[in-house]
């Protein structure tokens, strides 16, 4: 009788511990759940900047959710599709763009490279698309709700 007390014990701590790992690494990536936004620099003539069309041309929004999806509107066009994400560094793979997958797309569309995200600290972010005319990496902050 008490060698199965000892097991059940065993196999509880057991079951606890490994609770408890998988949570750290859980919790190890969620710092990128969030709305992010921010602006691209001198995409669009400073006389202009007022102007609606010039506003959405330099901004982008970018909400990463705990289920591993994301949404992200970068120059006016929507996007969404999943999010690989670890401490440093997190890759947004595009599957949908204006609610179409992209599979439906030009070939040159379907090959992009994926975008990726660098981490800075609990607040920014650093948005990098290889395959855009701005090469320049853009800072975006946490939306603050």
């Amino acid at each position: 009788m008490a060698a199965i007390s000892r097991i059940i014990a065993l196999a509880g701590w057991g079951l606890l511990t490994s609770g408890l790992l998988s949570l750290g690494g859980c919790a190890s990536t969620d710092h990128w759940t969030g709305t992010w936004v921010g602006e691209k620099q001198g995409l669009v003539d400073p006389s202009k900047e007022g102007d609606a069309i010039a506003n959405t041309i330099n901004k982008i929004e970018l909400t990463i959710n705990n289920d591993g999806s994301f949404t992200l509107v970068e120059m006016g066009i929507p996007m969404d599709g999943t999010v690989g994400r670890e401490k440093q560094r997190a890759e947004l793979h595009v599957k949908n763009r204006f609610g179409q997958p992209i599979t439906n797309e030009i070939p040159q569309a379907k090959g992009q490279k994926d975008r990726w995200l660098e981490w800075q600290n609990d607040q920014t972010i650093l948005y990098h698309d290889p395959d855009s005319f701005y090469p320049e990496p853009v800072t975006l902050s946490l939306k603050q709700d």
